[in-house]
């Protein structure tokens, strides 16, 4: 729904199957980060995706991360959540928070 609005407000049109699909939705999985950014990317908009390193990616992380790549859609480290706060003020919208481990980890849409 986030990506939708996102397109949307970017005069990016794009049908729900059609964001479904770039996004390589999952029954089992949902919807990854690194999938929600190069599905952004594709439909024409500047990404930079932020992420700790993944001890563990699936395989369709793997198959987005190489797709990030072919695309040089910049894939940084993670950013602290006080310098996102900093950075986008109140433009930076929350998409999901999860426990992995002993951590806690919060994902973000500038």
């Amino acid at each position: 729904m986030v990506a939708w609005g996102v397109l949307t407000y970017f005069r990016r049109p794009c049908s729900v199957r059609d964001l479904v699909q770039a996004c390589r939705y999952t029954k089992k999985h949902g919807v990854f980060a690194i999938a929600l950014a190069v599905a952004l990317h594709e439909k024409g908009l500047r990404v930079t995706f932020h992420t700790d390193p993944d001890p563990e990616p699936k395989r369709i992380e793997r198959t987005c991360y190489a797709r990030a790549s072919a695309l040089r859609l910049p894939v940084k480290p993670a950013i602290r959540l006080e310098r996102i706060s900093k950075i986008a003020g109140s433009k930076a919208a929350k998409l999901d928070h999860f426990s992995e481990g002993d951590r806690q980890v919060d994902q973000f849409l500038i």
